[in-house]
């Protein structure tokens, strides 16, 4: 980043922002409070969690990260994921104009959300809970999706509210 090892500029960041250090602790244990968000031109940004420094000083991330990206390093606090998991079930409920009756809400969550929501994942799944109906879902390793404008794009650390006519 930055013509520079990637590691390099990452820990600098993320190190001085959360006052903690990689050196007293798994990579990963820090590391998932701070995905990189992949530019993109005229859409959303593209969240890639990194899971691993390499000796070279490059990182790992689920996902691709192509030659030459732009990168912003974000973090979030519990509360502010599932202040955003609930605006999904917003729209999800919104949206859905068929028989609450026959209906159920379907939860897609990454993994890695969840890892960082850890002792708050009840929270998130009370949040997003649609009154009347039942609730299911899956844990996930990202997911695929597409906004309808752009490509399909492999995401992390979302989560996706349905409403189903079962």
């Amino acid at each position: 980043m930055n013509w520079r090892p990637a590691f390099e500029v990452y820990q600098e960041v993320v190190e001085a922002h959360s006052g903690k250090s990689f050196n007293d602790m798994p990579f990963y244990d820090l590391s998932k409070f701070y995905p990189f968000v992949l530019g993109r031109v005229g859409a959303e940004g593209v969240v890639r969690d990194p899971v691993n420094r390499n000796p070279d000083g490059s990182m790992l991330c689920v996902g691709d990260m192509p030659v030459n990206s732009l990168v912003d390093i974000v973090t979030g606090t519990p509360h502010s994921m599932i202040r955003a998991a609930t605006k999904a079930a917003a729209a999800a409920t919104e949206g859905f104009t068929g028989d609450r009756s026959e209906g159920a809400t379907l939860l897609i969550e990454c993994i890695s959300r969840s890892l960082c929501l850890g002792d708050s994942l009840p929270r998130e799944l009370e949040a997003v809970r649609i009154p009347g109906l039942p609730q299911f879902g899956v844990l996930t390793i990202g997911e695929i999706a597409g906004s309808g404008k752009n490509y399909l794009e492999f995401y992390n650390k979302t989560t996706v509210v349905g409403i189903l006519n079962v």
